[in-house]
């Protein structure tokens, strides 16, 4: 049966709905202001960091003509990569502070957010992701047009163009931070970390011992497995600051008890904590930390499939498809577990099967408690058209 969009009980006064409606107005208007400030910001910080880095190219090849992409340290196609990995992180830490700031502005106290914890670790993690992504463009360049070379204007108005589109988009993505942007980061940091170790491990059978080989002493790719596992830990620490937006509204509407929106902050902080503390603590160095290590991501599958058979009750108003996906997952993980048992699965099948399942169903959680929140405020104004004198 489809559900129509909740609405606020009909016994609720006319100006209680009315209140709520101007807030909800005030919150979208919030938006489109930040989304104005945003690229004008965007704009203002891409403009002359363009122009630097066309003229440091520029100057880096003084006299030499043509300028080649590639082939050592002041080629523009490796200065376009250094640059746009400094550009990442100075403009996402910078525009993630003045969004913060300027969106604290605005807002009630209740919704306010800390910028001072959550700015190093969000700049590096989109200096990080930035890497990535304009390391996969320059190696198609490089691929695609073979001995490429320019002459230095071209090759300086190329390095200022590329630095200068990740300036803006880099500002644009933190200036106006959801958490949606932050849930993105999180996980090609993690997907693209994890990949990285296990592709270039020495030991090509580490999948017949578990995930956690890929941080131990033997590994030859421990540490980038361990800062990848901290690093999103820390990202998810920071996400639960934007995904507690949406849980502070419906505990607004008497959807959500004080106590469990709580109890929502605190598990999801958990979530990150665990998850860093797996990397603090890798695997395999005996006694106490490998007892830490393993409670740590126990705790971490623990939590998770809490929020999953708890779910209906913490967010009764969701869709039933979502319920009833919610529990083929639960059953999917389940009977990963049994078919270990019984030695059909190895431990690395089963965290497999547990990582893909779960993180997708969070990806879903995310997405629901958004269409509840947005669902409500299209009921309040359906509520308001028909309360509006005619």
């Amino acid at each position: 049966m489809s559900r129509q969009p909740l609405a606020a009980p009909q016994a609720a006064s006319a100006a209680s709905v009315s209140d709520r409606a101007a807030r909800h107005t005030a919150i979208r208007q919030l938006y489109n202001t930040l989304d104005s400030y945003a690229d004008r910001m965007a704009l203002r910080m891409a403009g002359p960091i363009a122009l630097v880095c066309s003229s440091l190219a520029w100057v880096l090849n003084w006299g030499r003509n043509p300028i080649p992409f590639a082939g050592d340290a002041r080629s523009f196609g490796v200065l376009i990569f250094f640059f746009s990995i400094i550009i990442a992180f100075g403009v996402a830490a910078t525009g993630f502070v003045m969004g913060v700031r300027y969106r604290n502005g605005l807002v009630e106290p209740e919704l306010r957010r800390a910028w001072g914890l959550a700015v190093a670790p969000l700049a590096l993690a989109y200096a990080a992701v930035t890497m990535i992504l304009v390391a996969v463009v320059l190696q198609f360049i490089d691929v695609a047009f073979k001995e490429l070379a320019l002459e230095p204007f071209y090759a300086a108005l190329v390095v200022g163009m590329m630095c200068g589109a990740v300036a803006y988009y880099v500002a644009n993505r933190t200036l106006q931070i959801t958490v949606r942007a932050v849930l993105n980061v999180f996980v090609i940091i993690l997907f693209a970390g994890v990949a990285t170790s296990a592709i270039n491990i020495d030991d090509p059978r580490w999948w017949q011992e578990s995930f956690s080989f890929l941080g131990t002493a033997q590994s030859n790719e421990r540490s980038v497995f361990n800062a990848t596992l901290i690093m999103a830990g820390i990202l998810f620490v920071i996400l639960q600051q934007f995904f507690m937006d949406d849980f502070i509204e419906l505990r607004r509407r008497g959807m959500l008890s004080a106590r469990t929106a709580r109890w929502i902050r605190i598990s999801l902080i958990a979530l990150g904590v665990l998850m860093a503390m797996v990397g603090l603590v890798p695997f395999g160095s005996g006694g106490l930390l490998d007892t830490i290590h393993s409670v740590a991501a126990y705790s971490l599958a623990g939590i998770l499939l809490t929020y999953m058979l708890l779910v209906r009750r913490l967010l009764p108003h969701c869709s039933a498809e979502f319920y009833a996906m919610t529990w083929f997952m639960v059953v999917v993980m389940v009977g990963a577990v049994v078919l270990h048992l019984l030695g059909s699965i190895n431990v690395v099948g089963v965290e497999l099967i547990c990582f893909a399942v779960g993180g997708t169903w969070f990806l879903l959680f995310v997405k629901n408690v958004e269409l509840l929140v947005s669902q409500l405020d299209e009921g309040e104004r359906m509520l308001q058209a028909e309360a509006a004198p005619r």
